[in-house]
């Protein structure tokens, strides 16, 4: 098979270049009498162009045919034109030739290698088809056992260096799962993984590896499409004779459209839902606004929806936001700083704004400029505000954007974030203040 492709090579090669050298010459113009010194001077006087070569000094004679010329010449002149006689034709079959040759010792189809499908019919192609993929199949078990045994020399080779723990190779498993080959009955080749899977023969996990897939992306899909559909469902919403909701479910129940706007009663809702968490410390005000934001903001786009957060700083540090809470012994408290989710609420002009969902001051969505003014700095300094999508830090008064990803207007934690927001609001449940004389609010348990 190299001899084959050598030669495919040096043909493919030769041929180039002579057929670059022949379409190099434009005219050949044969006089049939007449001398060398005769010829040259004809030459000189007939060109357009005259250069000599650098070293030697011979002359080059350039003549130009425009398109239409129409040439007078003596009967004893012949005019030829090498770039007619390249017979490429010839050539091209030779490599052909040894291209197929080369392709039945690869077991695969003829077209693959030549790009010539006019020997290749539906038939003929799905009988070639059948054992190079095969082949394919083959090769890449080979690589998968290679791949193997060099990870598994990996592993035992850092447990010998004490890089890992003893136990790794009793407690990790070394998979390898080759990309599927490409074939035209895409139906047929998922009919068969979905056999193995029923009969135990295959995982889930590896059959979406076997598409590309990630099967831990996909479950975290799956997870959320389900809680979507568990928030919209509401059994007591009329349907028509069909079963079929006739009201637009999503909105009527509190979750965002399908643009991830609200209309203004499904924004209530959904605030009464976030405003009715257990875990989440709204009545210890004082602190914990980033661990609230950052909760709200994952079970609002956990819903369909599409939050954002809105930053409050004071222009002046050293006169803080204060806003009046009767969830403070103080019956105020002082901030450095401000943070709550907005969402997207459409109006009936279908003009969409945001608007802040924030239960530790107010009891239903409010402008921005609304929630302003439950927090202005005792001095009456100004308010800077940062409007941030998620994962995006906010920009502080002075201009410049604080670090981290928007958890708060600092670096982040260490560690995962949503056990840090659930970690701070566990902890702030137990400082919750509620004044003397008002009822607590029953837990869904208690009668």
């Amino acid at each position: 098979m190299r001899k084959n492709l050598r030669r495919a090579e040096k043909l493919l090669r030769n041929m180039s270049v002579v057929a670059e050298i022949q379409s190099a010459i434009a005219i050949i113009r044969k006089h049939a009498s007449g001398t060398r010194g005769g010829l040259e001077q004809l030459a000189h006087s007939d060109a357009d162009v005259y250069a000599a070569r650098p070293g030697s000094g011979r002359a080059s004679y350039f003549r130009r045919y425009g398109p239409g010329t129409i040439l007078d010449v003596l009967g004893d002149t012949d005019y030829e034109f090498p770039a007619s006689g390249i017979d490429a034709g010839r050539y091209v079959t030779v490599l052909q030739a040894e291209l197929r040759a080369i392709a039945s010792r690869l077991v695969m189809p003829e077209f693959m290698l030549t790009s010539d499908a006019s020997n290749a019919n539906y038939a003929s192609t799905m009988v070639a088809e059948g054992p190079a993929m095969r082949m394919f199949d083959r090769m890449q078990q080979d690589m998968i056992e290679d791949d193997l045994g060099v990870m598994e020399h990996v592993l035992e080779s850092a447990v010998q260096g004490g890089r890992l723990p003893a136990t790794t190779l009793a407690l990790v498993e070394v998979r390898a799962v080759p990309p599927t080959l490409a074939v035209r009955d895409r139906l047929q080749e998922a009919q068969a993984d979905q056999i193995l899977v029923r009969n135990g023969a295959m995982s889930v996990e590896t059959m979406a590896m076997r598409n590309g897939l990630s099967p831990e992306h996909e479950q975290q899909l799956i997870a959320r499409r389900a809680a979507v559909r568990e928030h919209n469902f509401n059994p007591d919403e009329p349907r028509d004779e069909r079963g079929r909701w006739t009201t637009g479910g999503s909105q009527d129940s509190g979750c965002a459209a399908a643009d991830g706007t609200y209309s203004p009663e499904a924004a209530k809702k959904a605030f009464d839902k976030e405003k009715a968490r257990s875990d989440i410390a709204f009545k210890y005000p004082k602190d914990g606004c980033y661990a609230r934001a950052h909760l709200m903001c994952k079970d609002i786009k956990n819903s369909g929806g599409n939050p954002g957060k809105v930053w409050a700083f004071p222009k002046d540090p050293a006169d803080p936001l204060h806003a009046k809470t009767p969830h403070d012994p103080a019956g105020h408290v002082e901030w450095r700083y401000h943070v709550a989710p907005t969402v997207p609420i459409k109006g009936a002009d279908g003009k969409v704004k945001d608007m802040v969902v924030d239960p530790s001051l107010f009891d239903e969505p409010v402008t921005i400029e609304q929630w302003n003014g439950a927090m202005k700095p005792t001095g009456g300094g100004g308010i800077s505000n940062s409007r941030t999508k998620l994962g995006e830090a906010p920009v502080l008064p002075d201009g410049t954007r604080a670090p981290g990803s928007g958890y708060g207007p600092g670096e982040d934690p260490s560690g995962d974030l949503d056990k840090h927001a659930a970690g701070v609001m566990k902890d702030y449940k137990s400082r919750e203040y509620t004044p003397p004389g008002t009822a607590k609010p029953k837990k869904q348990d208690e009668k």
